[in-house]
């Protein structure tokens, strides 16, 4: 139709500009002409140079510290095309830079799975120098994160990797949030894992909740009454602060949550779950089954004896 398009060319000229405007010392305005290019919808441009503009975007955006937008441009990254082997130079740039917007957002969970996508790459997978740090940082990173079904199911594809036997300290730290058994903090791992650099202040601080979190939910398997000095005994905590926890987990909407009650006056927690009606119809529904199933086989008992007692005669 005598157009020529030239969309590719003004996206290279607009990242040179961008260039030029981040080394002048000029980073907002580097980020802020990059973004006007959504690169990700031209078609002249092959997928290696749209992720690398991509990944520009992100790391300019997170720069001049403007988080939001930088996760909004990161979901425009297509996750299973990063997985291609001559793009795994760019899947580790992405996920550095989701590594550092999940720290400003103190994401654990989320930062875990950066760590484990990286330690999946080939290229660091072929040198214990480049892995061992990924997975140790992996496993702390889950360890700390909030428990549920998603957070669960990363620790047991994490435990079932063959390279964790390489690093004992870091599988055993991992085995005991799968274990119903209380692990009482400081862990035996203890020395361990406070020599990594992610261990300081605030995620240890974040270690320590989840260890205690999960000895709860081990005492919450085995009682369902149980005197609160006894709980806070067994947590190696003051009764004030294991109320604390019991309270958080009651109340979470980050965790999967806790069923339990507390009677102060008596000094005494609760782990049964309150029924609901349809709790107890179903429970009503079951002990009749049972029943019905119980006369069944009594009648036959019964005529059983008598045909044996006709026999007889």
């Amino acid at each position: 139709e005598g157009k020529i398009y030239v969309e590719a060319e003004r996206a290279r000229l607009t990242k040179q500009l961008a260039d030029i405007k981040e080394a002048d010392g000029d980073v907002a305005g580097a980020a802020d002409v990059l973004q006007e290019e959504n690169v990700e919808t031209y078609g002249a441009m092959n997928k290696r140079e749209k992720l690398d503009f991509l990944l520009e975007q992100i790391r300019l955006c997170m720069a001049k510290k403007d988080f939001i937008r930088a996760f909004i441009i990161s979901k425009k990254v297509d996750r299973k095309q990063i997985e291609e082997e001559e793009l795994e130079d760019l899947k580790v740039r992405f996920y550095r830079l989701m590594i550092q917007y999940h720290t400003q957002e103190k994401q654990p969970l989320e930062l875990a799975r950066s760590f484990l996508a990286i330690f999946r790459s080939p290229g660091i997978q072929s040198d214990p120098k480049t892995w061992v740090p990924e997975l140790q940082s992996t496993v702390l990173l889950l360890c700390a994160s909030p428990f549920d079904n998603h957070q669960i199911d990363l620790v047991h594809n994490v435990l079932d990797n063959d390279k964790l036997n390489q690093i004992p300290e870091y599988k055993s730290l991992l085995k005991h949030f799968v274990t119903d058994e209380i692990a009482q903090w400081p862990l035996p791992e203890h020395d361990a894992i406070t020599k990594h650099p992610l261990m300081k202040d605030e995620w240890l601080s974040m270690l320590r909740d989840r260890v205690i979190e999960h000895d709860i939910r081990v005492v919450a398997k085995y009682y369902t009454r149980i005197k609160a000095d006894r709980l806070a005994e067994m947590l190696q905590l003051p009764l004030d602060e294991t109320e604390k926890y019991l309270s958080n987990m009651v109340t979470s909407t980050t965790s999967e949550r806790l069923v339990a009650k507390i009677d102060r006056p008596a000094s005494i927690v609760t782990f049964i779950p309150r029924q609901v009606a349809n709790d107890h119809l179903s429970e009503w529904t079951d002990n009749i089954s049972e029943l019905l199933g119980l006369v069944e086989k009594t009648c036959h008992l019964i005529h059983k004896e008598v045909m044996l007692h006709q026999a007889k005669k």
